[in-house]
């Protein structure tokens, strides 16, 4: 029972951490962003430490692999993920979320040649179709429809470009210790970050975020949370109970984000969100199951 109830761990974790980040969403996405990296930086090269973890060796081509990932999967995919959660809202992005299992199927069988079974194209089509429900109707009478789509859009590309992520990694953590592997990939995420940061004109201004007490007060807890301690509580749960088991529990984050944005961010869910909700993690949990069997 220790991983399925740290998997749950994971899922309300990561589903705080959303609803909290929107709450404190004051600065641009690229500096929050940097902010929640950094913090995640110090706090894993701490635990490296304290566990004594050795430097790796490994070939050119899984650095490679890794540093890709880190790019795509933090500098770029992580800023859009706030660009898009300070349009759509902690609810409709838990929905958006669901749309993380299609890709990473999607891109394990075009990189890793893993073959795609008839329960998955099921699966996504009810991902999709959830989706795009959830999408019809409007969160809150605030927001207009050039906003939301443009959120959504960029949820999307956020989904997507972290399931290639993840699966262009897979080789190179198969060999790697998590902590130091997830380490290497933000300080490569970071660095292209803090690039492209320092060549814009506002760079000094986005910056700043890191010396900034109220950004610590405010979006410590939320990077803290979601990027150190989700992380080991999904890893204790992979560790402890079947990889399916798992992975459903995980996508529970769906539900919680859910609930918690309308309990603490008074977010406003349709019917016909929760609707789209339920069918894009059914859809999602489907293919979870399937590609586990």
């Amino acid at each position: 029972m220790l991983g399925e109830a740290l998997s749950l761990g994971s899922a309300l974790s990561w589903a705080l951490a959303v609803v909290l980040f929107k709450r404190a969403l004051s600065h641009s996405p690229a500096a929050t962003n940097l902010f929640k990296n950094v913090l995640a930086i110090i706090l894993l090269g701490a635990t490296a430490l304290a566990l004594e973890i050795p430097w790796p060796d490994r070939s050119p081509e899984n650095w490679a692999r890794l540093a890709i990932s880190g790019i795509c999967g933090i500098a770029i995919a992580d800023t859009l993920f706030f660009a898009s959660l300070s349009r759509v809202g902690a609810g409709f992005m838990g929905i958006i979320e669901c749309a993380y299992a299609p890709f990473v199927v999607l891109f394990s069988v075009l990189l890793l040649g893993e073959r795609l079974s008839m329960a998955f194209g099921i699966g996504a089509l009810a991902v999709v179709a959830g989706v795009l429900i959830a999408g019809s109707g409007e969160l809150s009478t605030t927001s207009s429809r050039k906003e939301l789509g443009g959120g959504f859009l960029m949820g999307i590309g956020s989904v997507a470009l972290m399931g290639f992520g993840i699966v262009l990694a897979k080789p190179a953590l198969e060999t790697s210790h998590v902590v130091e592997a997830s380490l290497t990939r933000l300080v490569f995420g970071t660095g292209a970050l803090a690039v492209w940061i320092l060549a814009r004109p506002r760079a000094r201004e986005v910056m700043s975020i890191l010396t900034d007490p109220s950004a610590w007060r405010t979006l410590g807890p939320a990077a803290f949370i979601g990027t150190y301690v989700t992380m080991l509580l999904w890893i204790g749960g992979m560790k402890h109970a079947e990889a399916s088991v798992s992975g459903i529990l995980c996508q529970l984050s769906t539900v919680f984000t859910l609930a918690l944005g309308a309990l603490i961010l008074k977010e406003k869910l349709s019917k016909r969100h929760w609707a789209g909700a339920a069918l894009a993690m059914v859809g999602a949990l489907g293919i979870i199951v399937a590609q586990s069997a």
